[in-house]
C-alpha cells in the first residue's frame, strides 16, 4: 500500500512580522486526505505563550507538534515539525530524532516514516505451531481443522547472491 505523504519544508524569518500570507500558502497545500508534515526553521519559539498566530493556525488545522526540546543552542524549540495523520493512516508511525551537526547552531530534525504492523505477521494460518515449531514438511492431515493466530517471528529476507561469471577459456 502506498502512504500520500506531503512534506512542507519551510523558513520564516526572525524579522517576519505578517503571517497572513504564510498561513494561506499553508492553507492552500493542506489536503486532509494525506499524511502532511510541516517542518522547518520557524524562528518563533514553541513554549512561548500566548501562541503566535501561525502556530494556532496549525495546531487548529489538528496537525501535531513532534518537537518538545530545544534544538538552538540558545535554548529555544524554533525548528518545528507538525505531523497531520488522518485516521485511516493510524498505521503509519511518525517520529523525529534531533541530530547534532558541526556546522550549525541548530539542531539536525531526522524525521523517520514507518509502517506500526507487519500484516505478515499476524496473519492467520492453518498450519498447527508444532509443525511450525518442528519445521516437519512430510506431515499432512487434511482431516483437522487447525487455526492458528499467534504471531510469527520477523525473517530477515534472504540475501541476494550475485552470480558468478562463467569462466572462459
Amino acid at each position: 500500500m502506498n502512504v500520500p505523504v506531503n512534506i512542507i519544508s519551510l523558513y520564516r524569518s526572525s524579522t517576519s512580522t505578517d503571517d497572513n500570507s504564510l498561513i494561506t500558502d499553508l492553507t492552500n497545500m493542506f489536503q486532509e486526505d494525506k499524511i502532511c508534515i510541516i517542518c522547518g526553521d520557524f524562528n518563533i519559539r514553541y513554549q512561548n505563550e500566548p501562541r503566535p498566530r501561525i502556530i494556532s493556525h496549525i495546531l487548529r488545522m489538528n496537525f501535531q507538534q513532534l518537537i518538545d526540546q530545544p534544538t538552538h543552542k540558545d535554548g529555544g524549540i524554533i525548528d518545528h515539525v507538525y505531523m497531520y495523520r488522518p485516521e485511516y493512516f493510524s498505521e503509519v508511525l511518525i517520529t523525529c530524532e534531533l541530530i547534532s551537526p558541526f556546522y550549525s547552531d541548530h539542531l539536525g530534525i531526522s524525521i523517520i516514516i514507518n509502517k506500526d504492523t507487519n500484516p505478515f505477521l499476524t496473519t492467520p494460518t492453518t498450519v498447527p505451531d508444532d509443525l511450525i515449531k518442528n519445521h516437519d514438511v512430510n506431515v499432512t492431515s487434511s482431516k483437522r481443522n487447525y487455526t492458528n493466530t499467534t504471531k510469527r517471528k520477523s525473517v530477515s529476507s534472504p540475501k541476494t547472491i550475485p552470480r558468478s561469471k562463467p569462466k572462459t577459456s
